[in-house]
């Protein structure tokens, strides 16, 4: 039986955008790890296992960051999250719903 898609997601998807909007907070927008930890709710063990690809699968990664559009809305979320004109759980969600990848594709679990 193939699980839910947000099920699926979550498992792949999510990792990678995590990774993602961590890259984009501390490599382009300059914050500390830790700084981009809270922002995200997570803690700064698990953002330290999200950018070593501990927690998330490179490929996934590769293939969000490769989608020009995507990226730039990935970097208009990352500066709401920094201004605070959104939180964490909206963001995410919103973005893993617009992730340009094809969850038909990925392992059922």
């Amino acid at each position: 039986m193939r699980k839910p898609p947000c099920e699926v997601r979550m498992r792949y998807v999510l990792p990678a955008l995590r990774m993602a909007l961590a890259t984009i907070l501390e490599g382009e927008m300059g914050l500390s790890s830790y700084r981009v930890a809270k922002i995200l709710g997570i803690t700064p063990a698990a953002l330290s296992n999200y950018k070593y690809s501990r927690r998330s699968d490179r490929r996934m990664y590769d293939m969000i960051m490769k989608d020009e559009s995507y990226v730039a809305l990935l970097r208009t979320w990352a500066k709401r999250l920094v201004e605070g004109e959104a939180d964490p759980g909206s963001a995410i969600c919103t973005l893993c719903q617009r992730a340009p990848v094809d969850i038909e594709h990925l392992p059922a679990g």
